[in-house]
């Protein structure tokens, strides 16, 4: 399981009426995985069924999703976690989930499309949104999510719901969801494997006017702390830094606006690490999505080294610091999941 699928069904089991009982398939925990991919502490309390074609960890049950052994109606979740690519027939997969669902009773289901062969024990398929949306057709009400770039996502989510579910609790999943905050991994051609390895180490105000450059600031990137990284378009640039009154942090390369992140997060801990006032540190994350990619010229690409490029603080126009913009979010800061929501009911 990927990172920001747990976080998708831990905002999912958060914010819809997720009734028992409830039933995982697919629930095999991939040895090295267990601590994302058990789903089940989501739910506590509640009757929870982990079912799989094979034995281990999560496992409670061995079922066939093309023939499943429950009743008419009488399951109150399914829940599919990057499972539909391992179903050699999924259209017959998601009838079955159909028939067992009660009338009260939520489908939550990701996949994915921007993704590397796995087996688990076999690999069949990518899905689009429009697949998943056909996919989810038997049922009356259904949201459609995907993440990464509207034309190669590497994430396809549905939510799919029988007449039962009040349709706005499903709608609301979109804003819930814009709040997502764990990337999704970057996963590169084959001929770009040697482009991957870490983000430039200082951060610098922009130049004042007599050009005398301002001293850098206090910063760090997490994983991306060794040399030799190049930044693709794509990529997830997430870090942190120590300033004052900072709007936005900028990335630059040969004189070009390469991304743009916006501090999303506090973090005293590090504040209080450096000697600084809680409210110095804060986090940010932002895929880089350029404005040269925006028309038609990307330069996110291999030949960026990130050793070429550095950082500086910046207040783009239509965005501030705090918790009030006049710019709508989505202007301002990437969502993970939630590239567009498709509704039905």
């Amino acid at each position: 399981m990927r990172p920001h699928i747990h976080e998708f069904f831990q905002k999912c089991a958060a914010s819809l009426p997720c009734r028992e009982q409830i039933v995982e398939v697919g629930a095999y925990q991939v040895p090295g995985q267990e601590a994302i991919a058990d789903l089940r502490p989501l739910f506590p309390g509640r009757k929870y069924l982990g079912c799989d074609m094979q034995h281990g960890t999560g496992v409670d049950k061995i079922e066939n999703i093309h023939q499943l052994s429950f009743a008419d109606g009488s399951v109150g979740t399914f829940l599919l976690a990057d499972t539909l690519e391992h179903v050699s027939d999924p259209i017959r997969g998601m009838r079955e989930i159909h028939r067992c669902l009660g009338e009260d009773g939520i489908a939550i289901f990701t996949s994915v499309m921007h993704f590397p062969i796995h087996a688990y024990p076999n690999d069949y398929w990518r899905f689009t949104p429009e697949s998943f949306r056909a996919l989810a057709q038997p049922f009356p009400t259904k949201a459609i999510f995907y993440g990464g770039p509207a034309s190669f996502p590497h994430t396809v989510c549905g939510i799919a719901a029988n007449a039962g579910v009040d349709p706005g609790a499903i709608r609301a999943m979109e804003e819930t969801l814009l709040r997502m905050r764990t990337p999704a991994p970057l996963q590169l051609q084959e001929d770009a494997e040697r482009i991957i390895h870490t983000l430039a180490t200082r951060l610098v105000e922009g130049h004042s006017p007599n050009k005398s450059p301002k001293p850098a600031y206090p910063s760090g990137f997490g994983p991306f702390s060794k040399p030799g990284w190049h930044l693709v378009d794509g990529m997830w640039l997430e870090g942190w830094i120590l300033a004052e009154n900072l709007t936005a942090v900028e990335i630059v390369a040969d004189g070009m606006l390469l991304a743009r992140a916006m501090p999303d997060r506090p973090r005293p801990d590090l504040a209080a690490k450096h000697g600084f006032a809680p409210d110095r540190a804060v986090g940010f994350h932002h895929q880089c999505r350029s404005a040269a990619h925006r028309s038609g010229r990307s330069r996110c690409g291999p030949s960026i080294p990130m050793a070429n490029a550095h950082w500086r603080a910046s207040r783009p126009r239509g965005c501030s610091s705090g918790k009030s913009s006049s710019t709508p979010a989505s202007s301002c800061t990437p969502s993970t999941i939630p590239g567009r929501a498709d509704y039905a009911g």
